[in-house]
């Protein structure tokens, strides 16, 4: 791609996708549905701070029950839950501080940065550290990390799931195993182009969190949907828009062309289930949804581009 084609793309991505209207979210008039200590599935993270069950208390025996009992016998660098109680145990969050038994939990384990950042808290005893991404500083660690948020979107959107009608959640159940495909299908794209580096891993699992958290915020407020008027030329216009910021995409560095095709062909079964599902909350809002949807995978085409 010539410079100049690349510098026209990166200003037609500078717009963003336009706003979508809702009304004000109103209380819910139905229970929020009871994460169990033990949804082993969804991880301890569901219970961390701004987790859809944080109760600190929780977290605590959650990791009390996830790590190993044997961690870093082999002298390798530790997995995130052992970071996370040994954070746990120095900030005294859902149980009481014991800072050499954090140090002993760490003791065998390989001084990575994540370790000495976890040992140079426990000796400063500053704020409390409330997210791993304050002291995830290795490849592994960063990668669990971003995973470990996403599995917390994943519950939150079992709480919106429990929140629907009874008829309207196989079809958001159809559109959310769609949307999960279509996010890794984005997050390999930028596997793709840290193609050699030591990042490519947490950065993937990072998109494909912030791409689970995008949809959890707009779901949360489905209900109030409120679908404005659309015009042809505005339809016209946005798949216009679209194409050329699929050619951008595809062209800013061929390591990535194919990943990019990948994630644009998973985007239509998702936006096909996803308007299914906005129709049967918000009958006739079809136009609405479609044009929504197709500025939103603009802009996710548009981050695709390195800066």
């Amino acid at each position: 791609m010539t410079r100049l084609l690349l510098l026209a793309s990166l200003t037609a991505c500078s717009a963003g996708p336009a706003a979508v209207t809702v009304a004000p979210v109103a209380s819910s008039s139905v229970a929020p549905v009871s994460l169990d200590e033990h949804y082993d599935d969804l991880g301890c993270g569901v219970f961390a701070k701004g987790g859809a069950a944080e109760s600190a208390t929780a977290l605590r025996r959650c990791l009390e029950r996830t790590v190993p009992k044997d961690a870093c016998a082999s002298g390798g660098s530790p997995d995130l839950a052992t970071l996370e109680l040994a954070v746990s145990l120095i900030d005294g969050t859902g149980g009481p501080a014991d800072v050499p038994r954090a140090r002993e939990l760490l003791a065998r384990c390989f001084a990575d940065a994540s370790v000495l950042a976890v040992l140079t808290h426990a000796g400063t005893r500053g704020s409390p550290l409330d997210s791993c991404d304050a002291y995830a500083q290795t490849t592994l660690a960063m990668t669990d990390c971003a995973t470990e948020h996403a599995q917390s979107e994943r519950a939150w959107m079992r709480r919106i799931r429990h929140e629907l009608p009874s008829d309207a959640r196989p079809l958001f159940d159809v559109a959310t195993a769609a949307y999960e495909v279509y996010a890794r299908k984005l997050g390999e794209v930028t596997y793709d182009r840290y193609a050699g580096g030591t990042a490519r891993s947490p950065a993937m699992a990072d998109e494909i969190r912030s791409l689970l958290h995008e949809r959890r915020v707009r779901l949360q407020t489905i209900r109030t949907f409120v679908a404005s008027p659309v015009t042809p030329e505005e339809l016209a216009s946005a798949r216009e828009t679209l194409r050329d910021r699929l050619a951008a995409a595809e062209g800013a560095e061929p390591e990535a062309k194919q990943a990019v095709a990948a994630a644009s062909h998973a985007f239509l079964p998702y936006r096909d289930a996803e308007i299914a599902l906005y129709e049967r909350l918000h009958p006739g809002s079809r136009a609405a949804v479609t044009l929504m949807l197709g500025r939103e995978h603009a802009a996710h085409l548009c981050g695709t581009i390195p800066p």
